[in-house]
């Protein structure tokens, strides 16, 4: 589907993605998906990786698979991190059919997550909260 991130439009995919325990446990949502932007093309192409599926199961490909992980960078540069942004949508509806939306600009991911976790563990330390 496409999502509006506020004037940006963007083609979205499902993803199997722990933020749906996550999101679980802390909103009592039994129903809750994830999704990730990706171009069209590259879904019409994952679509197909359920025929391939079998090929992941030989060692050779696997380790394969592994090395060329490796050889990768472990993450986003540091000059990336600095100019990337992360865009959130969420939308929520209840049984009455209610629809209520929001939308969420944040720095790029892992430099949030690194963020989020010092500004919590600052106010639980100040005991504005609880771990």
């Amino acid at each position: 589907m496409e999502v509006d991130f506020g004037g940006l439009r963007r083609f979205v995919m499902a993803i199997p993605w722990g933020d749906v325990a996550t999101a679980y446990y802390t909103t009592g949502i039994p129903n809750i998906e994830v999704f990730t932007a990706v171009h069209p093309r590259t879904y019409r192409r994952l679509r197909w990786q359920k025929a391939f599926t079998w090929l992941l199961r030989m060692q050779i490909v696997r380790d394969f698979a592994k090395r060329r992980i490796a050889k990768q960078p472990p993450g986003p540069s540091a000059e990336r991190r600095a100019s990337a942004q992360t865009y959130v949508w969420g939308e929520v509806r209840n049984a009455a059919g209610t629809i209520l939306h929001a939308r969420l600009r944040t720095p790029e991911g892992y430099t949030l997550t690194a963020h989020s976790a010092l500004l919590l563990t600052k106010k639980i330390l100040a005991g504005e909260g609880q771990p």
